[in-house]
């Protein structure tokens, strides 16, 4: 998980839109998990 906080954010933000939407993710669901991986970041 360390790998996350080195990717650029954009290339974060698509990774977890495209697997998000993959697995049935809301565009909300997605930016919770974006929000919460800032904040451990």
């Amino acid at each position: 998980i360390s790998t996350w906080v080195t990717m650029s954010p954009s290339v974060s933000h698509v990774l977890i839109h495209e697997i998000g939407h993959h697995f049935g993710l809301s565009d909300d669901d997605m930016e919770r998990i974006e929000e919460a991986a800032e904040q451990t970041a």
